[in-house]
C-alpha cells in the first residue's frame, strides 16, 4: 500500500471532489491518468488512488485503456514477465469490448500487445523461466498475433523521434528470432543430452547471445509506445469532448497547490503496488 503524506491525501480528495462537479469518476480517472503519464507527478498518482478507492470493486476489464498504460509504465523496471503478458491480455480484452475505437488505433494496440509479449519472452529467456529451445521458439510464435503487410527487410531502423509501434513490433520479432537462432546454436554445441527437447544453455551463454538485443530491442520502445498511444488515444465514452485539456488541468492544479502552500516533488515515487483495503484494486494486472 502506498503511504501518501496526509497533506497530499487531503489535497487529492479536494481535487477529486472539485472535478466531480463537472465529470463522473471514470472521466476524472482518465483525465488524471493522462496527466500522470505526461508528468509523473506524485500528486496525480495520489489522486488516482483516491478515485480508484471510490470505484471498488474495479476489475481490470473495466479499467480505461489509459490506466493500463499508466500501470505498465510504473512497473516496467520490475522486469516482470507475467505483468507484461497480463497487461497485453487485458488491453486486448478492453480493445475487443470497445467498438468505438478507430481501426487504426486498434491496429496500434494489437502491435503494442505483440511488443509486450515479445519483451516478456526475452525477459523469460534471460531469467531462466524458459527451459528448452523449443519452448523459446514457441513463445516467440505465440507472442505475435497481429497481422502486417510490412516486411522486416523494408524497415532500416525505428525512428524514436517519430515512433511507429508496428515497425517496432516487426523488428522486435526479427531480433527475437535471431536471438533464438543464436541460443539454439549454443545449445547444440554444449548439449550432451539425447533427449527429444534441447535444454536452454547456461545463463552466461544466454546473456552473451542477448547482448545485441539492448540495441535491437531496447526497453525504451515500450515507453515510447505508451507515450504514442497516450497521445493518440481517442476520446471514449467515459470522456467528454468539452473536458479541459491536460495543459489547463496542470495549470489548475498548480494554482491550487500554490494556494494551499504545499509543494510536491516533481519526481514520481518508485513503482509500488497500491492497494486500498482488503479487496482494493492492486495497481498491477
Amino acid at each position: 500500500m502506498a503511504m501518501w503524506p496526509e497533506v497530499l491525501v487531503v489535497e487529492a480528495r479536494g481535487l477529486v471532489d472539485e472535478m466531480l462537479n463537472d465529470m463522473n469518476l471514470l472521466q476524472v480517472l482518465e483525465k488524471v491518468c493522462h496527466n500522470a503519464i505526461l508528468n509523473n507527478w506524485e500528486l496525480w498518482l495520489c489522486i488516482i488512488d483516491e478515485v480508484v478507492s471510490r470505484l471498488q470493486p474495479f476489475p481490470a476489464i473495466k479499467w480505461p485503456l489509459i490506466l493500463h498504460f499508466l500501470v505498465l509504465q510504473e512497473h516496467l523496471d520490475t522486469q516482470d514477465t507475467e505483468m507484461l503478458v497480463c497487461t497485453a491480455d487485458n488491453i486486448k480484452d478492453v480493445k475487443d469490448g470497445d467498438k468505438t475505437l478507430r481501426p487504426e488505433f486498434s491496429k496500434q494496440l494489437d502491435h503494442f500487445c505483440d511488443l509486450l509479449r515479445l519483451r516478456a519472452t526475452l525477459l523469460a529467456a534471460v531469467q531462466n523461466e524458459i527451459k528448452t529451445v523449443e519452448e523459446l521458439s514457441m513463445c516467440i510464435e505465440k507472442s505475435v498475433n497481429s497481422t502486417t503487410d510490412v516486411a522486416a527487410e523494408m524497415i532500416e531502423r525505428v525512428d524514436e523521434s517519430n515512433f511507429n509501434i508496428e515497425e517496432a513490433a516487426i523488428l522486435a520479432e526479427k531480433a527475437l528470432r535471431t536471438f533464438a537462432g543464436k541460443v539454439q546454436k549454443i545449445a547444440f554445441f554444449h548439449s550432451s543430452s539425447q533427449a527429444d527437447e534441447i535444454q536452454m544453455p547456461e545463463s552466461k551463454h544466454i546473456w552473451e547471445a542477448a547482448k545485441f538485443l539492448q540495441a535491437d530491442f531496447p526497453e525504451q520502445w515500450l515507453q515510447l509506445a505508451i507515450k504514442k498511444l497516450t497521445d493518440d488515444l481517442p476520446l471514449t465514452g467515459a470522456m467528454s469532448a468539452d473536458m479541459s485539456p491536460p495543459e489547463r488541468a496542470r495549470a489548475d492544479v498548480g494554482h491550487r497547490r500554490s494556494r494551499v502552500g504545499h509543494r510536491v516533488a516533481a519526481a514520481d515515487p518508485k513503482p509500488v503496488l497500491r492497494v486500498r483495503g482488503k479487496n482494493g484494486l492492486k495497481l498491477k494486472p
